[in-house]
């Protein structure tokens, strides 16, 4: 697979199966520098096992991934940010402890370190809870795990499900942060069953059953099922033609 110097994420063919059952089924696409990519497919469709399989947390049965030319098993992994679903910060700490704790796997000095929080609260609008216990913030603490996870600054952030359970105004709020990172030249990955947010995305991919059934962006998807059905719908009715067909 040549690599295309525009693609900071390329996959093909990619397999993964654990005993009979498979995963992830023969998975191809790309994604562009600076581009909000949405995986979009109900629970145990397999979006979940593909970026762990991204970030090389878990091994691939078969298949390619490069991650900026590199195969994933040589790229280092410190160019990576992840939060997961059940990414969890410390009630009975502040939040400028959580990040402490957090930042200090990555090497910083502490000067450094307490630099980098105090442009990610203020760049992220959460300075105003920097000394508040993360038990009293409510709906920013997805917003300090997000900040959390990009405190070493990496290329490409992966969030899985990361609004599931948080109200609609701190989603809207969430969704802000995720693009102004990626207009820093970020790549962010992004798997969720929202089809609303599905829309803010550049690109999605829509995985049913482990198989990849479809990527471009949001419009593209329902263009295709203007043209199969005769109808004009929204991206869940996309989803749910391409899930029968």
């Amino acid at each position: 697979m040549a690599f295309d110097v525009e693609n900071v994420i390329e996959v093909e063919n990619l397999t993964k199966k654990f005993g009979n059952f498979i995963a992830v089924d023969n998975i191809s696409f790309s994604i562009k520098k600076g581009t909000v990519f949405g995986f979009l497919g109900p629970n145990g469709a397999g979006k979940t096992t593909t970026i762990k399989l991204i970030l090389g947390l878990i091994n691939k049965t078969s298949g390619k991934i490069k991650i900026f030319g590199e195969d994933i098993e040589k790229f280092s992994k410190e160019r990576l940010g992840y939060m997961s679903q059940k990414f969890s910060l410390y009630h009975d700490l502040k939040v400028f402890e959580n990040m402490i704790f957090y930042g200090s796997i990555y090497g910083y000095s502490r000067k450094d370190l307490e630099k980098r929080i105090d442009f990610l609260l203020e760049q992220y609008h959460l300075k105003e809870v920097k000394n508040t216990m993360v038990r009293d913030i409510g709906g920013l603490r997805q917003r300090v795990a997000f900040c959390t996870a990009i405190l070493h600054n990496p290329d490409i952030l992966v969030l899985d499900e990361p609004t599931s359970g948080v109200d609609p105004d701190a989603r809207i709020n969430f969704w802000d942060a995720i693009y102004s990172y990626a207009r820093e030249g970020k790549t962010v990955l992004v798997t969720t069953h929202y089809m609303d947010e599905a829309e803010f995305c550049n690109q999605i991919g829509f995985i049913i059953s482990g198989k990849l059934k479809f990527v471009g962006t949001p419009n593209s998807a329902k263009k295709i099922y203007f043209e199969n059905s005769n109808k004009v719908g929204n991206l869940e009715d996309a989803f749910l033609w391409f899930m029968e067909n």
